[in-house]
């Protein structure tokens, strides 16, 4: 896209006989898509791992990439004094293996999200440390090779548009629903809190997807009310979706389709 003073630099560079620096890009969206707050999606494969233990593998990765940075660790690793926001720093999520008829619930990936804000300066910071993990606590880590095409580690997966969205992991509520409370309007409250429109539609299942455990099954970092859905937007969503408490740290992960 042509710019203010472009015209002045590919002149100096033709007089210069210098080939002309790339010019500034600007990227095409769909307007009736609504974006996710959250970014670029980076994968490492695990040897093994239990998916309801997402949030166990997840804190083992944020610590292992928080090892490998440098000091002063980025804000945008650790997470402290970064201002309240929808998306304000790295979230580590749990990719695994699940919605079809085989799926065995098996851990395909561990990732580090970023806010779709981060700079460029951050994203480096981060992925330069990411790339040196080379293991989580006692479990060996790898990068995915280019020849692997397995649906469960592609970031399409996790992010194409769509308007229904389902819990692979649970949503951890704000708190617990008090007498008269439904769990829906605390699962509406948390999906708005977390940067997204309420949805018209809230489905709790006990078993969202194949491969899923019930809710009841994830560990959770802190106390919380535990529990799995299926939300139904008015319009398309992107991803990555991730909702409330534990979305920083392995769970309220969701996948799109089914609508």
């Amino acid at each position: 896209m042509p710019s203010p003073g472009r015209l002045a630099v590919l002149l100096g560079a033709h007089a210069a006989g210098r080939r002309a620096p790339a010019a500034t890009r600007v990227g095409y969206a769909d307007a009736r898509i609504r974006p996710s707050p959250w970014g670029e999606m980076f994968i490492l494969r695990p040897a093994r791992g239990a998916l309801h233990q997402a949030a166990a593998l997840a804190e083992s990765l944020r610590m292992a990439t928080m090892s490998r940075a440098p000091d002063p660790l980025p804000r945008m690793l650790h997470g402290h004094e970064v201002a309240a926001s929808d998306a304000d720093h790295a979230a580590w999520v749990v990719l695994p293996d699940v919605g079809h008829p085989w799926a065995r619930g098996t851990v395909l990936g561990v990732d580090m999200v970023l806010p779709r804000h981060a700079s460029a300066a951050e994203r480096t910071a981060c992925v330069l440390s990411l790339s040196q993990v080379d293991r989580i606590g006692l479990i060996p880590v790898r990068r995915p090779t280019a020849a692997e095409s397995t649906r469960g580690i592609e970031p399409r997966t996790w992010t194409h548009p769509a308007r229904v969205w389902t819990t692979v992991t649970p949503i951890v509520l704000d708190r617990h629903p008090k007498r008269g409370q439904s769990v829906e309007r605390l699962v509406a409250d948390s999906v708005e809190r977390a940067g997204y429109p309420a949805p018209r539609i809230i489905e709790l299942p006990e078993h969202p997807l194949r491969g899923v455990p019930p809710a009841g099954a994830f560990a959770a970092r802190g106390a919380g009310h535990r529990t799995h859905a299926r939300l139904h937007f008015a319009e398309r969503m992107r991803g990555p979706m991730l909702v409330r408490r534990g979305r920083y740290f392995g769970l309220g992960l969701l996948r799109p389709g089914g609508d």
